[in-house]
Parts: C-alpha cells; sequence; structure tokens
C-alpha cells in the first residue's frame, strides 16, 4: 500500500471533511465569541443529529436541534473529532478500513467548517462482544505477516460465527519503534481483514520519544491513527481510549504512566455528557495497577475516581507481554482490570508470551451494563485451550520448577482469577488444588527463550506470574491424569498432555496433530 507524504489522516481528511473548510462560506452563522470552528452533524438522509459530542482533543461541544457544533480549537489540535452515538454505525474509512470518525483540522483563520455524516442503526446494539489485542509491536516486514497470519486470520474466523457486532480495540505498541511500518499495520488492521472494526490505543513503542514533548513524540502514531484521546459508545456503554504515557523529565528513564492535565480536563468534560446509568471502559496501554503501584497514577487515579461513579468501570490495559488480573480498589470500590497479553508474545521470539502463555487476545461480550462474559483467546488453538501442564523436575535448558520434585505436576493457568476453581484429578479422584496458586516463571518457555533463541535473562528468563498450581501425585505410576479448570462463568477446561524435557522446540510452534 503506497501513501503520499501526508499519510493516511490525509485520506481520512478527504472523505470526511463533508461540507470543506472556508472563511467566506455565504451565509454562515454566527459564532460565540472566540469559537473559530464550526459545523454539522447529519444522518444519510440529511436529518440534523443533536447532542452529539465533538472535540479538538481539549475542549468538548455537543450539536444542538440544527446538528451544528462550534469549537475554539486549538492551533495544536490537529484533529477536529465526534463521539460516535450508540444508535449509528461506525464509519469505516473507504481507503484504510479503520474507524472513521475524525478530520485534521487545516485551517486556523477567522472560521473554519467541518461537517460530518452518520448512518444510523436498524435498533441499538445492546449486545456486541468486544476483543481486545495487545502489543502487536511489530519490527519488520515478516513480522507484519505474522501478525496477520496468526492474530487477524484468527479474529475474521471467530467474527465469522459471532451472534453478536464485533468490534476490537488495539491496546498500544502498534510497532516496535518502527514507524516506517505503520502503513503497513493499517493495512494489517482493516476491518476486511479481521472481520470487524479496529480502534486503536497509542502505546510507548509508539511514541518517539527523542522528540522532547508528548505532543512531538506522538506524532507519527497521529498521521496515521489519528487522535490519542477520543472516546465512542456501543449499546450501554462509553469506551474511552486515553494515551497514558508520559515523556519523564528524568533522563535515565524516557517514560512512565500517568496522563496530563489537558487530558485529564478532556475528559471531565467528555464524560459530563456521559449518564451515570452507563458503563464506562477505559482502555490504556500502561496497566493503571501498574502506574499507581509505581507513581501513584497522578491523573490517571483523579480520572478513575470519576469514572468509578458510573453504573459500571473496568479497564482494559495490555504493555507488560504477560496474562494478568489486576483488582485495584479506585474511590473505595474493586475495580476489574484485564491486562492483555501480547499478540506478539515475547516478541516474536516464540509463539508464547514472556509468562508463557499462548500468543492471544481477550475476548468479551457485553450485555446493557455488563460484561457478561469474557476469555482469553489463544491463536490457532480452540477456544477451550486454558492451561498446560508440566513435571517440576523437568528441565528445559537451564531451566525447571524445581529439582527435587519428580512427582510433582505444574498447572499453567494463564487467565485465572479468584473465582475459577482449579482442581487435579488422578486414576478418578479429584482434588482442589485452588489453594496451591503460587508465582513462577514459567521454567519451559525461559528455557526456550534464553537457551534457544539466545534472548536475554531478563525479561525472557526471570519473569514471574502467580497463575501457577502444583499437585504432588498419590502414584508415580499414574497412567490416568488430568487437570481440570472451572471458571468464573462455570465453563470446564481440561489437559491431560504435560509437555515433557523433549518438547522445548513446541514452544516455538502452533499446535498440530502430533502436539
Amino acid at each position: 500500500m503506497k501513501l503520499s507524504s501526508y499519510g493516511l489522516a490525509g485520506l481520512f481528511g478527504t472523505l470526511l471533511l463533508l461540507g470543506g473548510c472556508t472563511t467566506d462560506e455565504p451565509n454562515a452563522p454566527a459564532l460565540s465569541e472566540g469559537m473559530n470552528t464550526y459545523g454539522y452533524i447529519k444522518d444519510t438522509d440529511g436529518n440534523p443529529i443533536p447532542d452529539v459530542a465533538v472535540s479538538d482533543g481539549y475542549s468538548v461541544a455537543t450539536t444542538d436541534e440544527n446538528g451544528m457544533y462550534a469549537l475554539k480549537v486549538r492551533p495544536e489540535a490537529g484533529y477536529i473529532y465526534y463521539t460516535t452515538p450508540a444508535q449509528y454505525k461506525v464509519n469505516i474509512d473507504s481507503q484504510t478500513g479503520l474507524p472513521a470518525f475524525f478530520t485534521p483540522t487545516s485551517y486556523y483563520g477567522e472560521r473554519a467548517r467541518y461537517d460530518f455524516t452518520l448512518e444510523k442503526l436498524p435498533a441499538v446494539e445492546t449486545r456486541f462482544s468486544l476483543y481486545c489485542l495487545g502489543d502487536p509491536q511489530t519490527n519488520s516486514e515478516e513480522t507484519v505477516k505474522r501478525f496477520i497470519d496468526e492474530t487477524t486470520v484468527d479474529m475474521k474466523n471467530l467474527a465469522a460465527d459471532s451472534s453478536t457486532p464485533c468490534y476490537a480495540m488495539q491496546l498500544g505498541d502498534v510497532v516496535d519503534n518502527k514507524w516506517e511500518l505503520y502503513p503497513q499495520m493499517v493495512d494489517a488492521m482493516r476491518e476486511s481483514r479481521c472481520g470487524m472494526p479496529v480502534f486503536q490505543t497509542i502505546g510507548n513503542h509508539d511514541h518517539k520519544w527523542a522528540e522532547g514533548n508528548n505532543l512531538y513524540a506522538s506524532r507519527q502514531y497521529r498521521r496515521y491513527f489519528g487522535p490519542e484521546n477520543y472516546s465512542f459508545d456501543r449499546g450501554e456503554v462509553h469506551f474511552i481510549s486515553m494515551d497514558d504515557c508520559m515523556i519523564d523529565p528524568n533522563p535515565s528513564n524516557d517514560y512512565f504512566g500517568g496522563i496530563s492535565d489537558d487530558q485529564l480536563e478532556w475528559a471531565k468534560q467528555d464524560l459530563a455528557l456521559v449518564p451515570k446509568t452507563k458503563m464506562v471502559v477505559l482502555c490504556i496501554h500502561i496497566p493503571y495497577y501498574q502506574s499507581y503501584q509505581e507513581r501513584d497514577g497522578g491523573n490517571l487515579k483523579e480520572l478513575a475516581e470519576l469514572m468509578v461513579q458510573y453504573a459500571n468501570f473496568t479497564i482494559m490495559s495490555a504493555h507488560k507481554h504477560t496474562n494478568n488480573n489486576f483488582f485495584p480498589v479506585i474511590g473505595g470500590k474493586t475495580v476489574y482490570e484485564h491486562n492483555a497479553g501480547a499478540t506478539c508474545g515475547a516478541h516474536w521470539h516464540s509463539t508464547l508470551n514472556m509468562d508463557g502463555s499462548p500468543i492471544g487476545y481477550g475476548i468479551y461480550h457485553f450485555d446493557g451494563t455488563q460484561i457478561t462474559d469474557w476469555t482469553y483467546k489463544a491463536v490457532r488453538y480452540d477456544e477451550n485451550f486454558q492451561l498446560r501442564l508440566y513435571r517440576a523436575s523437568d528441565k528445559w535448558g537451564n531451566y525447571q520448577f524445581a529439582k527435587k520434585a519428580d512427582n510433582r505436576i505444574i498447572a499453567h493457568v494463564w487467565n485465572v482469577d479468584s473465582e475459577w476453581k482449579i482442581e487435579a484429578i488422578e486414576d478418578g479422584m479429584a482434588t482442589d488444588i485452588t489453594s496451591t496458586l503460587f508465582s513462577s516463571i514459567d521454567a519451559w518457555a525461559a528455557g526456550y527463550h534464553v537457551n534457544i533463541e539466545g534472548c536475554k535473562t531478563s525479561p525472557y528468563g526471570d519473569t514471574k506470574k502467580a497463575h501457577y498450581y502444583y499437585y504432588d501425585l498419590k502414584n508415580p505410576n499414574c497412567k490416568n491424569f488430568k487437570v481440570r479448570a472451572t471458571d468464573r462463568f462455570g465453563r470446564v477446561y481440561e489437559q491431560s498432555r504435560i509437555i515433557t524435557a523433549d518438547d522445548i522446540l513446541l514452544a516455538g510452534q502452533y499446535p498440530t496433530a502430533e502436539n
């Protein structure tokens, strides 16, 4: 896909600037003092759409009964965009295949006009599915191809069988500081390839930190994907995607998790238009839990305290290249933060994340103001694939779970939380091992990454996560053993295949009839 120097933002602008940009429009409406930008939002029949939020990323306005909005746009804004209402389709750009809800600003004179057209849905989608993708982090044309062949194909196949509308949120790190790959990644995430619209969140590797401030650091990303802070509605849910990667004045650390005062003010204005009866989902790259633990979360904490006042509040994040379920307490309430594994896994060195969980993505099913069901979908595996088994004393390269534990079986259950039940079944007898949850590296994954791929010990060989269980065999010669995991929704997953010391190369492969 070849693009001119103005990039994809120019394509969006061509398609979305329906009313044009002018300073001498006949019969132009009078604007309030200080306002320099206006426009109209109408449906495909030309009817005005009132109460639509429109923003430049700093201030938020709403359309009146004539579908008209007016803003005082700041020169550094770069974009005018709207919050897609729940009653209307997500516009898809015909050139890029990505959600089209914005247009670049190109004039800063007395006034400029930007119009938008929306297509009404037959009915509000109170039930829908959201696919959350962590860290594609492509670094070559080969890894872009892997992302397409592995993740997007997997998504499209699932979406084809879905009984509800499907959407996706890419949760940051589109590339691994290889900004020249953005055009290819835009093509990789187009609706026709993924089977659904794919929204974007910016990550730390999407920033060029050497530019010296957040605005300049993110301009390559914005050129191809548009604004970093925006919102949209589906059903009874208000989604907010925000850039929570802040440049750090300390030269020893180029970024940290948080948001600026300007971002907080924008979010306050955005949320002020959302009824408290709605559900709010915050999509960020760096986990809220991590940011709060490390630096008190700053403005991010204040933002979350506003969001927790709504009927329901959930956080979606990525960044860690592991599978995590965090439960931060915000405003006196425990919030579920779903922290997605990476679609690049351990930076494309295998088919695994750093913690040994498979490359994959989260799927969340919404009904009204609730997430009624979710699962972690391993790429190229059946949806029921939720755990692996190991012998503790087996050695992979230089790694093992335990030296003197010949009869101990380790169960790795990568999406577990406190509502799961884990059982070991030996010769037909079930033993509850839920209480044996412990933190560990995945010895199989570490052995492959460090000893086969030649990766550095940190983080490939020392990443610990708390989603492992153990069981000591009563009969060392047991011929009938399996682990059964029951998730919080009552779904049952079983595994009897034990990864052995001879299976180290399987970490770099997807399943076949033999494995």
